[in-house]
């Protein structure tokens, strides 16, 4: 029986936290690799600090680096922030980022723009 599980004063099993970007994370649902990488992919900067990310996604601060590191998914950057943090983002975000001027015309005639 889940509402045995819960505590007397928690309603439900799951609990939300709006971030102080207005984001929202659903604690308990969802992955923690997907939460982070919208989080990186929705932001105008390339490369993003794990305690960045912490905030915005509601995470605690060890799981987000543990998610950066072990992840495939994820990019590390060679040198770090200006405050020594390391700087992550995703293979999606630099390819779009990095694709060239003729790739975008080429793909924009085939209907396919890499934004």
């Amino acid at each position: 029986m889940v509402s045995s599980m819960l505590h007397p004063k928690q309603k439900t099993k799951f609990k939300s936290i709006v971030t102080r970007s207005g984001g929202i994370y659903r604690q308990g649902r969802g992955d923690p690799a997907t939460a982070l990488s919208k989080a990186i992919d929705k932001s105008s900067y390339t490369w993003r600090k794990p305690s960045t990310l912490a905030e915005e996604t509601g995470l605690a601060l060890d799981t987000v680096v543990k998610v950066l590191s072990r992840s495939s998914h994820f990019v590390k950057a060679d040198h770090p922030a200006d405050d020594g943090q390391p700087l992550f983002s995703t293979y999606e975000k630099l390819k779009r980022k990095n694709a060239s001027f003729g790739l975008r015309v080429l793909n924009a005639f085939a209907n396919k723009v890499i934004e």
